[in-house]
């Protein structure tokens, strides 16, 4: 368990609240308020370790790696043509 403090952290909840500590156990956030708040939780649950931001800012964030399959295979049969008027420049690129 983590909790981070000292920094303005923005939850992009309904309200737009800045809290003032975050509590994640590594993959869900359990608790976003007060430093106190955060605290009493952690005190709760066998303590944990914090991370000072240092006045930073945290903001929520999804990393989100993934690709189109059929919009890749599309794209490998596309010909990157040059810009040119040479009819035989053109010819040897889609030849190629």
């Amino acid at each position: 368990m983590r909790i981070y403090k000292n920094g303005k952290i923005y939850t992009e909840n309904e309200n737009n609240d800045v809290a003032e500590a975050l509590v994640t156990d590594g993959k869900t956030i359990l608790y976003a308020g007060s430093e106190e708040g955060a605290e009493k939780l952690a005190a709760a649950t066998g303590g944990a370790e914090t991370v000072d931001l240092g006045g930073k800012t945290m903001l929520p964030g999804m990393i989100d790696s993934h690709i189109h399959p059929g919009m890749c295979s599309k794209s490998a049969w596309h010909v990157r043509l040059p810009w040119t008027e040479d009819a035989d420049e053109l010819l040897a690129v889609v030849g190629e």
